[in-house]
């Protein structure tokens, strides 16, 4: 299927192959375990839920059911019940207001104590209810007092960690691919081009991310595969699994060099729902070390992005995963 061969990592692979002195035991697929349970809030306006809701059901049933979000919102006279199980929050100078299933024993202390005029901010899930599901509340998982700033994407690791992003746009020509970063990894330290037969992407080395170590790799490599471009004959319409046929190419003939002794490409969903091919595997098939490497793909109609998360299979060589989650989810929009 290939126009040409790309040789994107081997040589990179090869080179960290021969760092340490021992096989690596214990750790396995911690990319794959942060997609599924990490959770990414996405900011949204209540006037935004509440006018979609109402004017394109099917819609807002397609972009919000069961999805996380984070809304900012005022307590009015009426907002919150007798036993802060469920708060009514309007938003900010204006009569709309969205229903917050508050019901949660850790929050309803936090409910009854606010008062009439308070700005809040609530973390939780969509859910749709009604007979018809034509209407809608938030279960709140969090409440905080204020007005937090909310990005396009707010994630919270599960310490709690904030992430402010960076957004990149230039995968492609056009700019339709877009994805965020930690501003953490915004650093000549940590990011350097891929520029391999004219591959557009970028190569993260998370060692240099605070808390740094240099004793083992850590690194996420991304980049955009285009079918025009790198396809003898580009696919119209690809099934999923002609898709994952180009995506297991891409992992044996090009980056790996056939050094990985499986390659089977499976599905991945993380928490919002949004499903991502998957791969995991070792690398290199011979040799002392074998370091752990996860695929993620996202196809478009043109291509696909690729991404990979390297890492050594200890502990305390996987400092960065729940940053890698976050970039990885910052695609849906």
């Amino acid at each position: 299927m290939g126009k040409k061969r790309i040789a994107l990592f081997g040589t990179i692979l090869l080179g960290f192959a021969l760092s340490a002195a021992v096989y690596a035991v214990g750790v396995n697929a911690r990319l794959k375990a942060g997609i599924e349970s990490n959770i990414l809030y996405y900011s949204e306006t209540i006037a935004t839920l509440s006018s979609m809701n109402r004017l394109n059901l099917n819609g807002f049933k397609t972009e919000y059911d069961d999805r996380f979000v984070a809304v900012i919102g005022e307590v009015r006279e009426d907002s919150v019940s007798s036993k802060g199980k469920e708060l009514k929050l309007y938003a900010p100078q204006q009569d709309v207001a969205v229903t917050i299933d508050s019901s949660l024993e850790e929050l309803m202390t936090t409910v009854k104590s606010l008062q009439v005029g308070d700005i809040i901010t609530v973390y939780g899930r969509v859910e749709l209810k009604g007979i018809r599901n034509d209407s809608f509340q938030i279960e709140a998982q969090s409440i905080t007092k204020g007005e937090a700033d909310l990005q396009k994407h707010l994630y919270f690791d599960r310490n709690g960690t904030v992430y402010q992003g960076k957004q990149i746009s230039d995968l492609t020509a056009d700019g339709r691919i877009r994805y965020s970063i930690p501003e953490s990894w915004d650093s000549q330290y940590v990011v350097a081009p891929l520029t391999n037969n004219g591959v557009k992407g970028y190569q993260y080395f998370l060692n240099a991310v605070s808390p740094q170590q240099v004793e083992y790799p850590e690194i996420f490599y991304i980049f955009y595969f285009d079918y025009g471009r790198y396809l003898k004959d580009p696919p119209k319409n690809p099934s999923d699994s002609t898709i994952m046929n180009i995506e297991e190419a891409i992992i044996k003939d090009n980056i790996c060099k056939d050094q990985v002794d499986k390659v089977k490409l499976t599905e991945v969903k993380d928490t919002n729902g949004n499903v991502y091919h998957y791969c995991n595997t070792t690398y290199p098939k011979q040799g002392k070390v074998q370091y752990r490497l996860e695929f993620v793909f996202i196809p478009d109609e043109k291509g696909i992005v690729c991404m990979l998360y390297l890492y050594y299979p200890k502990e305390e060589a996987i400092r960065h995963v729940d940053e890698v989650v976050y970039v990885i989810e910052s695609f849906m929009e």
